[in-house]
């Protein structure tokens, strides 16, 4: 009897009060207050790694693996998989592990050269950012380039079927976009950084242009896989190049604050394009003049992206 008195106390309990008070805590926490609050737990937690691994000898006051001599009998392979673990999740920057951005180490006097030029890197705030001509022509090629992107490719599959390629034809087609698509962020991460990234951006936009051009006059699979592949060239180097340039041109001690404002154009220029050719394909029965108008967009970013030079810090 007792025993159902608890349980029928707890049935009570919970149709009174069904959500738990911690999880209605979490429910009324913002994301970002959310994501703070995980963050700071989770550096207490790394700190404490460290500060022990420091107090047992295994790690300099740096952080860093020191190579003195300690007592058999403190020493435990755990910790120092603890404090190895520790020093590569608590970095924000390649910095925090001797290196510079572009893969350079800081130190070269093993190897009896001298080290490389640091290059002297941006620090805008999101208020000096917005305040150079430099922001608006990136932010014009994000709302330019964006449509693009997912107008075409969401309607890529029934635009190829239309015009006589067999669905699975098409698939593969789709398969050859997403490969070309990769293949180019990997060379743009290869290319050499004195090079201005304005110029391959608009690169980019020039394959893209090529590409919505050639899915108009798509008579056959070959042309079709063509018309993908200069396309995907031009989406890989364009979702691999733009973070860069916001880095490039205004540093990254603010990178969040200002590429946020781009974003939330971006989000929404990215749902526009597909909107957009649904809509004159409708109006149209086709998709020739969708294309049309997403080519015209990736014109007018090649012109954006030239023209988006490196802001000078008078600028802001």
């Amino acid at each position: 009897m007792p025993g159902r008195a608890r349980d029928r106390d707890r049935s009570l309990a919970a149709v009174a009060d069904p959500i738990p008070a911690r999880f209605l805590s979490v429910v009324l926490h913002s994301p970002a207050e959310l994501g703070q609050s995980v963050r700071y737990r989770h550096l207490q937690r790394l700190e404490q790694l460290v500060r022990d691994a420091t107090s047992a000898g295994k790690l300099d006051r740096h952080g860093r693996a020191n190579g003195g001599p300690r007592s058999d009998a403190a020493h435990r392979p755990a910790d120092d998989a603890r404090a190895w673990l520790a020093r590569r999740l608590d970095c924000d920057r390649p910095e925090d592990l001797g290196l510079l951005p572009d893969g350079a180490t800081a130190a070269a006097a093993t190897t009896g050269s001298h080290p490389p030029a640091r290059p002297v890197e941006a620090r805008f705030s999101r208020r000096q950012a917005v305040r150079t001509p430099a922001f608006w022509l990136l932010l014009s090629y994000t709302v330019l380039v964006y449509p693009v992107q997912a107008g075409v490719s969401l309607h890529q599959a029934a635009n190829l079927v239309e015009h006589g390629v067999t669905p699975t034809v098409a698939a593969a087609i789709i398969s050859l976009f997403s490969l070309m698509s990769g293949i180019a962020s990997a060379l743009c991460g290869l290319m050499p950084r004195a090079l201005p990234v304005r110029y391959p951006m608009a690169l980019g936009s020039v394959f893209l242009t090529i590409g919505c051009l050639l899915i108009i006059g798509i008579a056959s699979a070959r042309q079709g896989a063509i018309a993908a592949a200069l396309f995907g060239l031009g989406i890989g180097a364009m979702l691999t190049l733009l973070p860069v340039a916001w880095a490039d041109y205004f540093g990254r001690a603010n990178y969040g604050a200002i590429r946020g404002l781009a974003l939330s154009a971006q989000v929404l220029a990215q749902a526009a394009g597909p909107l957009l050719s649904g809509i004159l394909h409708d109006w149209t029965g086709n998709y020739t003049r969708s294309l049309e108008c997403f080519a015209t967009l990736s014109g007018l970013s090649i012109l954006a992206a030239l023209a988006a030079r490196r802001p000078r810090p008078e600028q802001g």
